[in-house]
């Protein structure tokens, strides 16, 4: 054997693992040429070596397999901490509310109830499991739960009710429901959930204040029928002593006695109007339709009525058809040259806007706002005083935004939520 040694370019290359923030990506060949003596070795040296240098190499790739390993694990075990902390928090949240918590199938059978359904029948979880909502409706009532229960089962979307049902000791209670179809991630998951809150005490105290106002507007009826018959004996009477004095002192004192009864039967009449406000809730109705309504008195006036309302409805209290009368009222009464009004509407984005513009002398600039006031005008000034208060019921604003000497022009602003655009 000889013992020499090798000399000359030699390429060398050397196996590296790529890592990146400690994590294993895979690994690289670096390959190099440098001129070096190498010694002679035996076949077994050189198999030594290669074993040496495969056992470095795997128990690094395995130290690096391990600890990506360990990271993997602990994002699990982190992800599940959370996740069972949110369902403990979620399950403290169900367990404590006063509302009833029920979860359904598809088909309506009840799966969970909570504590707070117990409270609220005085039903427990294992009496209820398997059972049915719909055992708690009273069977003489017609109710829509059973229909919004099963299209939930459809996995139709959310809706808001509410009905009367029974306890188990029998008495009813009124609950406010929301009945929601459950999603996962992708789908439907045939499940249904319902929430319910106990209104009773809510809905006693609305019977009490509608029978409280029934009771009012009675002694509010009684009363003003009374003024009025007294105001027609007092003017009764004036019409009298108009006939038999002829001294002009006297007459001009009976004139303003006249005219001070007449005030106040104007009064009498907005005090009926003020009370109504509010009695009824507000309703969705076609504005064409509250136009012509409310103009309907004016046929036998030369007035042309111009109405370019088609597909607008508002959502206002239903005493609106009263303030566009007084609006139209207000013009004729004002206007003195008007021979024409025109109602139209505009929107742009969520707001849209009532226009009335008439072809009459006008609004002076300085009374654009006062017009509006109690006590403002010519006559009893009550008439768009009361336009602006129904109109605020539904948060409705009025401005008056015409041209002295062409005509007044009222503009209604209409908030998101209160109009829409249909077809009859």
């Amino acid at each position: 054997m000889s013992s020499a040694h090798n000399s000359g370019d030699i390429p060398i290359k050397t196996l590296l693992p790529l890592i990146a923030g400690g994590t294993f990506l895979g690994m690289t060949i670096y390959e190099s040429v440098k001129d070096i003596v190498l010694p002679e070795i035996s076949k077994w040296q050189s198999h030594l070596i290669t074993i040496a240098v495969s056992v470095i190499l795997v128990t690094f790739l395995t130290y690096i397999l391990l600890k990506k390993q360990n990271n993997l694990q602990r994002q699990i075990f982190l992800t599940r901490q959370n996740a069972e902390s949110a369902l403990k928090h979620l399950a403290s949240i169900v367990e404590s509310s006063d509302d009833a918590i029920v979860s359904m199938t598809q088909d309506g059978k009840i799966i969970s109830w909570n504590p707070g359904a117990e409270r609220m029948f005085g039903i427990s979880a294992d009496e209820m499991i398997h059972q049915t909502f719909n055992l708690l409706l009273p069977p003489d009532m017609p109710s829509r739960i059973p229909d919004i229960i099963k299209q939930a089962g459809l996995g139709r979307s959310t809706r808001h009710t509410d009905g009367v049902f029974i306890k188990k000791d029998g008495t009813h209670i009124h609950l406010s429901l929301t009945i929601t179809p459950i999603f996962n991630a992708r789908e439907y998951s045939g499940m249904i959930s319902l929430i319910a809150r106990d209104i009773s005490e809510q809905m006693k105290r609305e019977e009490m204040l509608k029978t409280l106002n029934l009771k009012q507007q009675l002694l509010s009826s009684i009363t003003r029928h009374d003024i009025n018959n007294r105001l027609h004996i007092l003017l009764g009477y004036c019409s009298i002593l108009e006939e038999k004095i002829s001294d002009p002192e006297i007459s001009r004192l009976i004139s303003v006695i006249e005219e001070q009864s007449n005030s106040i039967n104007q009064q009498v009449l907005f005090m009926k109007d003020y009370e109504s406000l509010g009695i009824k809730s507000p309703a969705w109705d076609w504005a064409d339709e509250i136009f012509s309504r409310a103009t309907t008195s004016f046929s036998k006036d030369p007035i042309v009525f111009e109405i370019s309302l088609d597909h607008l409805e508002i959502y206002a209290d239903p005493l609106i058809e009263k303030a566009i009368y007084n609006i139209c009222e207000n013009a004729i009464r004002y206007g003195k040259k008007i021979t024409s009004i025109h109602t139209w509407f505009s929107y742009d984005e969520d707001i849209c806007t009532w226009i009335i513009e008439d072809d009459g002398i006008g609004v002076q600039e300085e009374f654009k706002e006062k017009i509006f006031e109690r006590g403002f005008g010519q006559n009893t000034g009550l008439g768009l005083f009361l336009v602006r208060e129904i109109l605020a019921i539904t948060n409705i604003q009025i401005t008056e935004t015409g041209n002295a000497g062409k005509g007044a022009r009222f503009e209604m602003t209409i908030p998101s939520g209160s109009w829409r655009i249909g077809k009859h």
